[in-house]
């Protein structure tokens, strides 16, 4: 018989892991109880493609769990990222309506290529400017149950554009029954309504999610409508088949359609529409098991009035993908071999003149290997081959180890070789901006590559309520796209691999969890990015340093109240999309939410930004205070 996915709140209480912002701090008061919900809540599947203790893997990784993800409530995904140690998150605009910035140590950009994100494993880069389209995703913050994230490359099991990074957001399965619903409001004309039903029937269950929401966004700095206004919908549907004969089946739909506008002198606006459908089924057996995932998605976007145009893009592309996971020697030993196909077509004769429809097609195996030598020492070992039509032949690599010098302390030594291939736009684009503008793509243009290094301890002392961590790291970019001038009148810009740069950084993390519900958290990145003649490239908008912190208390009642605090040191912030440069000083950013649980009922007030506003990007927009409140509900069965 099938058990569909129950989550209790009493089961859910874990916690401890390696750097949580909102959760996990409500230690249990028993040495053993405490260590065996530490263990099941930092079971990761992003690190290795299969589930392993965090504290078991060599790399560098953490975890936003549920409940965080809750007690944020934050209304988008940068805001959940915002405060983690090695990443950049920004509130910038393109052109196109890109509306977050978010990188994993340094190189924050519209379009960061070099970051992989992945919804319940499927790739949601876009193959068009590279990146992802963070507001734009089909998901809804509701549904996530948790967000894993692995700094530093994994492209060996991840492929091209996983040199900084992967971020995988994994969503809610369905329980056996439930009802539930949310609204919010708040400044800046900040609206939003949620519901969520969930539902058994003999062996599936299905999860079945909605939301509108609207906003009408930041202003310019002197006060004037900054043209930042968002409205739109989402909705999703989850059915799985678990635990009865034959293989698990999960099928996934989502659709959005949102309008924007996109800060610009001309004040055009956009409109983002996306469906997908993916179908994965598994069977995991003794010593081992398999998967294959098959997805199809479809994007169109239109923008207008846009300078001399009003582009429109479709796209659609389809994925498919298998792994066959194996276990020997007791488990000591655990290869993963698995295959990938994208195929993806992209059709505009705005960005793409004379040449509408373009396409890309991305082949690539991979072999994983994780060996456990002993109760001390853990190695993986993985390498893929990626033939693509963008990118021709690549290979990446990956080798790292955890050393455990006893019970409560480990060192890690790791090194990534990673390819990240070259975007549409960058390829075959030709975009005629204006009358004395127009950007063209070059067909020669390569893969860029990346190397890393990288060191890292962990450790954790009484009964893992204190916890900390360090990691060293060192990148080197070369063959890095860059644009160049290839006329002055009218002027013509394409791109070339002249580019390279060098990262070094290290991330400091320390948690305590003083007693149930009370927690205090602090984290620092310091990083120096240089060019290839060793000169500081403030282009690249890296901050050399930033610290984080995080609290969290209860205060009796129901009451509960978490803050977090950003510092961010002074950078500048280049803008790719609008060919301008905003230098912006120190920054300092504070979070606060107060909330309340009355039986099934919880209501909430907090505050975004709360020392007022400041410039972020270049994008002629002042981030802003916001207030906002909203209450959520729930009926039959469990949260």
């Amino acid at each position: 018989m099938l058990a569909c996915y129950r989550l209790g709140m009493k089961s859910k209480s874990l916690l401890l892991l390696p750097v949580l912002l909102i959760s996990g701090a409500r230690a249990q008061e028993e040495p053993g109880a405490a260590l065996s919900f530490f263990e099941e809540e930092n079971a990761v599947v992003t690190a290795s493609r299969r589930r392993e203790s965090a504290w078991r893997s060599p790399l560098a990784v953490e975890v936003i769990t549920g409940q965080e993800i809750r007690e944020s409530r934050a209304s988008s995904l940068g805001d959940l990222l915002r405060f983690r140690a090695g990443l950049d998150v920004l509130d910038g605009r393109s052109t196109d309506g890109n509306r977050s910035i978010v990188s994993v140590r340094g190189l924050p950009r519209e379009y960061v290529s070099d970051l992989q994100v992945l919804l319940d494993g499927r790739s949601v880069y876009n193959p068009l400017f590279g990146g992802v389209y963070w507001e734009s995703l089909p998901v809804q913050i509701q549904d996530i149950e948790r967000i894993e994230i692995v700094r530093g490359p994994n492209a060996a099991l991840y492929g091209s554009n996983a040199g900084l990074g992967v971020i995988h957001i994994i969503t809610r399965r369905p329980k056996a029954g439930g009802v539930s619903s949310e609204l919010r409001a708040g400044g800046l004309g900040e609206r939003s309504a949620h519901a969520a039903a969930d539902a058994s029937l003999g062996d599936w269950c299905g999860r079945l999610s909605a939301s509108k929401y609207a906003a009408d966004g930041y202003h310019t700095p002197d006060g004037s409508s900054g043209n930042d206004y968002l409205n739109g919908g989402k909705a999703n549907l989850r059915l799985e088949r678990r635990g009865a004969l034959g293989p698990d089946i999960e099928a996934q739909a989502g659709f959005l359609d949102q309008r924007l506008g996109v800060p610009f002198n001309t004040r055009p606006s956009a409109r983002h529409r996306n469906d997908f459908l993916s179908v994965r089924v598994s069977e995991q057996k003794e010593g081992g098991g398999w998967e294959l995932l098959a997805s199809r998605n479809h994007a169109r976007k239109e923008e207008g009035p846009f300078s001399l145009q009003s582009p429109t893009l479709h796209m659609e592309q389809y994925d498919a993908e298998g792994a066959v996971f194996k276990e020997w020697w007791g488990g000591r030993l655990r290869p993963t071999l698995g295959f990938s196909w994208r195929g993806a077509r992209l059709y505009s004769e705005e960005v793409f003149s004379g040449r509408p429809a373009q396409y890309q097609r991305i082949l690539r195996t991979f072999l994983h290997q994780r060996l456990q030598l002993s109760d001390r020492l853990d190695l993986i070992g993985g390498a893929s081959a990626e033939d693509s039509s963008t990118g021709g032949l690549d290979n990446n690599y990956q080798a790292a180890l955890a050393f455990h010098v006893s019970d409560s302390h480990r060192l890690r030594l790791g090194y990534s070789r990673a390819a990240t291939l070259p975007t549409l736009f960058s390829k075959a684009g030709d975009f005629r901006m204006s009358s004395t503008l127009r950007f063209v793509g070059n067909p020669d243009i390569v893969s860029q590559h990346m190397e890393e290094y990288e060191a890292g301890w962990d450790g954790h002392w009484l009964d893992r309520r204190l916890r900390g961590s360090a990691t060293l790291f060192n990148m080197h970019l070369f063959e890095r796209p860059l644009s160049a001038t290839i006329q002055p009148f009218p002027t013509v810009i394409s791109y070339n691999n002249s580019g390279t740069a060098d990262i070094r950084g290290i991330e400091l993390q320390a948690r305590y969890a003083f007693r149930r519900g009370h927690w205090l958290e602090l984290n620092s990145t310091a990083e120096r990015v240089t060019d290839g003649a060793r000169q500081v490239a403030v282009h690249q908008g890296t901050p050399r340093w930033k610290a984080n912190a995080s609290a969290g208390l209860l205060l009796g009642k129901g009451f509960s109240l978490q803050a977090q605090a950003g510092y961010k040191g002074a950078y500048t912030a280049y803008s790719a999309s609008r060919g301008s440069t905003v230098s912006v000083g120190h920054t300092v950013r504070l979070d606060a939410r107060l909330s309340r649980s009355v039986g099934r009922m919880e209501w909430y007030v907090g505050g975004r930004n709360l020392q007022g506003g400041r410039v972020e990007f270049a994008d002629g927009l002042s981030v802003e205070r916001a207030l906002f409140g909203g209450a959520s509900m729930f009926f039959g069965g469990s949260r």
